[in-house]
């Protein structure tokens, strides 16, 4: 699906080759004539090269014409000369090239994080979740990997430091003691690597801890100040490399715009040095950008981990025993603040890598003359155009204090031009006014929101002044930079446009300084704007719709049957019930299925009367026995029993004798 497909087929030996080789072989053969040269030149410029001067009009390539090996050498040499040859032409395309190649965007960061820290912890994961210990050494072995994935997972310090190793195995030992080790090797693999994230994120707040109360924390960085200084310089680098920057593309623009230097010698290397610096422009505001998003975030996290820490420090302090249902989601919760300070860390790094491979690029005074350059120092720009500059540096340097200061920068309404545009005036386009149209600032601007009829009429790159209004064309909205410019655009739309694409075509660093990919590819078109339709700047909103499951009956019949033999059986039961008649059984066990519900009459409750308790009484029998003491012999008294039972009545019985 290439649009360079057919520039690459050969109608003898290369139309048996794919395309796809035949490109590379050009690419791979434009880097070698460029090293033999003493030029280094990466492949993915060569490639750029490559396919830009294959759609140059001036090379006399057809775009569905084949191409002869004769051409390809031609196209190889063309590459060739433009890329050995040190100029402002060739800074700008390697600058495109650079940034595309390394620039990510947050969330590109984040990812690439993940699967270095997924990478980093795979082995050791899987070794402990397959791990099945049992003798003392092997659980030995184990509990030392487990500390170690610990120590990976966080992230907080080398993990070969003796220091470091000795506060993460002591703040391990205490969430995880040797010997609950049984406990877990007992989980399944989920669990396990469930639990280790957890022990990860616990450890890794005790330490914390331990940094901002002075008890350990080896090797943690003071990432709060660190990134706030970072951010400082990145920022005052930003602010002063913009203003130089957009000032030479101001003052480039006034010595273009003069009539005296239209037919100047040095014209065209003044326009590479603006294309130049405007490209480096941009990328400026790119990486401010990403500096806004991250001075609040940083200030906002900072604060949440010192308050985190506040808050631990009040809960274990003078006690001796804290639940760890209330202490250990504090350090979960500081872990987490910390991991997303080290993520803007990142982010931030990445963009101050971005600003210092950038500037070398950065060429827009280097080969022109002293006089030239003294020359476009002293041009006055139009004051028509000045304001337009003016709205720039001001959006910039609001963006670079609120970020200083750790706030999101407010947007601020594009101020009213005292004369607007006029949609009597302009027929052919629809006229969008500030204060008029919704949400006009989140306008995403065509051709890089650079004027197209300037940048047509004189190859000038003059921004959009938004404050006289934006004008629609087919789905696109493209903005101009004064009153003449947008009535000379309204009154020839497909031809500014089809110029615009042309000149794309034509100069190789446009392609992604005005973000015409898709313009410049396309084919020929009976209607030039149709090639931007693609790049429609429409205001997006959120919106929803609900339809039916099945908005169309199914008219599904259940009771169909395709068997023959079941359509038989069917068949056969059916006619068989001709000769039958209904009938019915009421057996035992059916009855008990019937609801049966029963009356009684309660129990009255009575009483009996019987006749009165009676009982006899009986004399206790008590008894005496007389002579058991005295004399022994013929003196002795002879022994009598004395009876001493009393009667019923009380009357003494009789004494019995023995």
């Amino acid at each position: 699906n290439s649009p360079y497909r057919p520039l690459f087929q050969s109608k003898k030996k290369m139309a048996a080759k794919p395309v796809q080789a035949i490109v590379k072989a050009v690419v791979r053969d434009v880097v070698d004539r460029c090293a033999q040269k003493a030029s280094v030149v990466s492949e993915n410029l060569a490639a750029f090269m490559v396919k830009a001067t294959a759609l140059d009009p001036a090379m006399g390539f057809a775009r569905d014409a084949q191409l002869l090996p004769a051409d390809i050498e031609r196209l190889t040499e063309v590459c060739v000369q433009r890329l050995s040859e040190p100029s402002i032409y060739k800074a700008t395309i390697a600058m495109q090239i650079f940034m595309q190649e390394t620039y990510k965007s947050r969330e590109d960061i984040y990812k690439q994080h993940q699967r270095d820290a997924a990478a980093a912890t795979d082995d050791l994961y899987r070794e402990l979740t397959d791990a099945s210990p049992r003798t003392r050494p092997e659980l030995e072995a184990f509990y030392r990997k487990l500390v170690l994935a610990v120590m990976t997972r966080c992230d907080l310090g080398a993990v070969t430091d003796p220091t470091v190793v000795r506060e993460s195995t002591a703040a391990f030992e205490s969430v995880l003691p040797p010997g609950e080790l049984g406990s877990f090797v007992a989980l399944d693999r989920q669990k396990k690597i469930a639990q280790l994230e957890e022990l990860a994120q616990i450890v890794c707040g005790i330490r914390l801890y331990n940094k901002y109360t002075k008890k350990g924390g080896s090797q943690i960085l003071d990432l709060p100040s660190i990134l706030q200084e970072t951010l400082a310089a990145l920022l005052a680098q930003l602010g002063k490399l913009y203003d130089e920057h957009c000032g030479w593309a101001r003052a480039t623009a006034a010595w273009l715009l003069a009539p005296a230097n239209a037919a100047s010698p040095a014209r065209a290397q003044v326009v590479q040095a603006q294309r130049n610096a405007w490209q480096f422009v941009i990328y400026l505001e790119v990486l401010l950008e990403e500096a806004c998003v991250s001075a609040p975030r940083v200030k906002d996290l900072a604060a949440r981990v010192l308050a985190r820490i506040d808050g631990v420090g009040t809960t274990v302090q003078s006690k001796t025993a804290v639940p760890t249902t209330v202490i250990y989601p504090q350090f979960v919760e500081l872990a987490t603040h910390w991991a997303a300070l080290q993520h803007e860390h990142r982010c931030i790094v990445s963009a101050v890598s971005s600003l210092a491979g950038l500037t070398p690029f950065a060429k827009g005074k280097v080969d022109l003359s002293a006089d030239i350059v003294a020359a476009i120092q002293g041009s006055a720009l139009d004051e028509k155009y000045n304001q337009i500059f003016s709205n720039m540096l001001l959006t910039f340097k609001t963006g670079v204090e609120a970020a200083l200061e750790g706030t999101l920068a407010a947007g601020t309404a594009a101020p009213v031009a005292d004369k607007v545009l006029s949609a009597k005036d302009l027929p052919g386009c629809d006229v969008l006014l500030p204060g008029a149209t919704h949400a006009f600032e989140d306008l995403t601007l065509l051709i890089g929101g650079f004027c197209p009829t300037v940048l047509v009429k004189t190859g000038v790159l003059l921004p959009a002044y938004r404050s006289l209004g934006l004008l629609r064309y087919h789905g696109g909205v493209y903005g101009v930079s004064s009153l003449d410019a947008a009535a000379t655009f309204a009154a020839a739309p497909e031809k500014i446009l089809g110029d615009l694409v042309d000149a794309g075509r034509a100069n190789a660093e446009l392609i992604d300084l005005l973000d015409i990919h898709a313009a410049v590819a396309t084919g020929p078109l009976k209607n030039a704007s149709d090639a931007f339709i693609s790049m429609d700047a429409s205001t997006k909103c959120d919106g929803g719709t609900q339809t039916d499951v099945h908005p169309i009956d199914t008219n599904i019949v259940k009771d169909y049957e395709w068997n023959e033999w079941a359509l038989r059986r069917k068949a056969i039961h059916l006619a068989n019930l001709r000769n039958k008649r209904t009938h019915s059984t009421q057996t035992d066990s059916s009855s008990f299925r019937r609801e049966n519900a029963t009356q009684v009459y309660l129990p009255k409750s009575s009483e009996t009367q019987t006749k009165q308790a009676a009982g006899t009484s009986v004399p206790k029998p008590a008894t005496f026995v007389r002579g058991l003491r005295g004399d022994v012999g013929d003196k002795a008294v002879p022994v009598q029993v004395v009876d001493l039972t009393l009667g019923v009545s009380g009357v003494s019985l009789a004494p019995k004798k023995k």
